[in-house]
């Protein structure tokens, strides 16, 4: 619907949420759409440990990981295998659930991995 027009793409980031805001300019003006926001899981290659994020662009938050780029927690632990994801499109319900999920106890959370990904295989591979 950009009938030939603009497209930039805005980025920034607070702490380990990233957020891209993107603007078309058509004939009638400017539209901005949020990208998809993802929650994940992530563990180590022992899988004891847990970490959950949220994006807006799993692909490249998943490099970061295994690049050792971010949260200085899965570079401790060298988390960086994903075993779970969600898809919103909606930041707010994103970091809502992500807030949830990290609530949850070790069990609840590998049911819910389990509900998807019941080997636990490590899926980011589907990413880079």
């Amino acid at each position: 619907m950009d009938n030939g027009g603009i497209c930039s793409c805005l980025q920034f980031a607070e702490k380990d949420i990233s957020i891209s805001l993107h603007f078309t300019r058509y004939d009638g003006g400017i539209i901005c759409m949020m990208k998809s926001s993802y929650v994940y899981i992530l563990t180590n290659k022992n899988k004891t440990t847990l970490y959950i994020g949220v994006t807006s662009d799993l692909q490249r938050r998943i490099v970061e990981h295994n690049d050792g780029v971010g949260s200085k927690f899965t570079q401790k632990y060298s988390i960086r295998h994903l075993v779970y994801y969600e898809k919103f499109d909606n930041i707010t319900e994103a970091i809502q659930r992500e807030k949830q999920l990290k609530r949850w106890n070790r069990n609840k959370k590998e049911e819910l991995i389990r509900k998807l990904n019941p080997d636990w295989e490590f899926m980011e591979k589907k990413f880079l």
